[in-house]
C-alpha cells in the first residue's frame, strides 16, 4: 500500500513538473535582418537572444535545427530574413505561438563639439515580438551598444522582452 501511494505522489509530481515546462509558449527566433556586420555576427546575436530567452524560464525557444527543417520545406534557410507575414506562417509550422524577428546593424552619428565633428560608431538593434495568431507586437526592445559591447546586446534585449513576454504569461 505504502508503495502504491508513494507510486502515484511520484507520478503525479513529475507530471506536475513536466506538464508545467510545457504550457510556457513556445517561441521562434528568426533571422535578423543586418547591415554593416557579417552573416556570423547576426546568427550569433539570434542564437545568443535565443538562449537569454530560454534561461529567463518565461517560454520554450524552439530548436534551431527543427525551424532549419522547416524552412528547408519552404525552400529558405535559417539567416534569410523574412518578411513578417512569412515569420507568422513559419512561426505556425513550428508550433510556436511568438516568433522573434529584428534588425542589426553599424550606425554612425555625428556631432560638433569645440574640437571639430566627432563620429562614433555603435550597434543598434531593434527586435519585436509578434503573436503567431494575431500578428500583433507583443514586445519590442531596442539597444544601442558601443562597438566593444557586440557580446553584451542579446542579454540588454533579452531583459526588454522578458519583461513583456512575463505580463503575457501572467495573464
Amino acid at each position: 500500500m505504502r508503495f502504491t501511494i508513494l507510486f502515484l505522489v511520484c507520478v503525479l509530481y513529475s507530471s506536475l513538473l513536466f506538464g508545467a515546462e510545457n504550457e510556457l509558449p513556445a517561441l521562434a527566433v528568426l533571422a535578423f535582418k543586418y547591415e554593416g556586420i557579417t552573416e556570423v555576427q547576426s546568427i550569433l546575436l539570434r542564437d545568443d537572444l535565443g538562449y537569454e530567452l530560454e534561461k529567463s524560464g518565461v517560454v520554450r525557444v524552439i530548436e534551431r535545427e527543427r525551424l532549419d527543417d522547416l524552412l528547408k520545406e519552404q525552400g529558405l534557410q535559417l539567416t534569410d530574413s523574412v518578411d513578417t507575414e512569412s515569420a507568422i506562417d513559419i512561426g505556425k509550422l513550428a508550433g510556436a505561438n511568438y516568433v522573434v524577428l529584428g534588425t542589426v546593424g553599424i550606425f554612425s552619428s555625428s556631432s560638433n563639439s569645440f574640437l571639430g565633428t566627432e563620429t562614433e560608431d555603435y550597434y543598434l538593434a531593434v527586435v519585436r515580438v509578434v503573436d503567431v495568431e494575431s500578428g500583433d507586437i507583443v514586445a519590442s526592445s531596442r539597444v544601442k551598444e558601443d562597438m566593444h559591447n557586440f557580446d553584451e546586446i542579446a542579454e540588454h534585449l533579452s531583459k526588454e522582452l522578458v519583461k513583456g513576454l512575463s505580463q503575457l504569461v501572467q495573464k
